[in-house]
């Protein structure tokens, strides 16, 4: 018999596994709306001040940097990032979202319904929507952290609103398992669960403007 050495990441190999690589934050080469334009994430610092909504910003409490998908050959399914297509989420670009990232959605017609027209939805419930699809890992990019003090939402890509939770808020938290709902930059956002995104998904999907989204405004 012939020995088969199976190649194998080091990551996957190490006590952590392959959950680093699929972490909170943002894959290098995403643009960030700065108060002075914008900027690819990876040369942002907490002298920046970020947009956080179309009228304010202000710096982060933190800016983090690692490296991940060291050998991304065979990456598992829940550790690659989205693609997101221009125009999917209101974006003008497209850029890679990590799937544990929550992006900011609109619909008015939710307001009597659930008190608020503003909702998040878990990005790896978006596969499929739009022409989100997962994509290959880039070698051994970088992912940034980026985190406030609270809670808030910024606009990457040219229009997609993505949100940022502080360095103590538990992954389980951005996943949800129940709907919940919470204030960002004086905005009522309800969280949805992967169930509750199905619709809500389903809903925009039957639109007649389904196919061309536009930016979310959240003045």
């Amino acid at each position: 018999m012939f020995p088969f050495h199976r190649r194998v990441c080091a990551r996957m190999l190490s006590d952590i596994g392959c959950s680093f690589c699929g972490g909170i934050g943002f894959v290098e080469g995403t643009p960030i709306r700065l108060a002075s334009g914008s900027r690819v994430v990876e040369t942002l610092s907490r002298e920046d001040r970020i947009q956080v909504s179309p009228t304010a910003a202000m710096n982060p409490s933190a800016v983090q940097q690692r490296e991940i998908w060291l050998d991304p050959f065979d990456c598992p399914a829940v550790v690659r990032p989205l693609l997101v297509p221009p125009g999917a989420l209101g974006n003008q670009t497209e850029f890679l979202l990590q799937q544990d990232m929550r992006v900011i959605m609109h619909d008015s017609d939710l307001v009597d319904a659930i008190g608020t027209g503003f909702v998040s939805v878990r990005a790896a419930d978006l596969e499929a929507f739009r022409k989100i699809r997962l994509a290959d890992p880039p070698k051994r990019a970088r992912l940034i952290t980026v985190a406030f003090e609270a809670e808030q939402m910024v606009e990457v890509a040219g229009g997609a609103w993505v949100i940022c939770p502080p360095l103590t808020r538990d992954i389980g938290a951005m996943i949800r398992n129940d709907t919940s709902v919470s204030v960002i930059d004086g905005q009522k956002v309800c969280h949805l669960t992967s169930s509750g995104s199905d619709a809500f998904l389903a809903m925009q999907e039957a639109l007649p403007n389904a196919g061309a989204p536009q930016p979310l405004r959240l003045a």
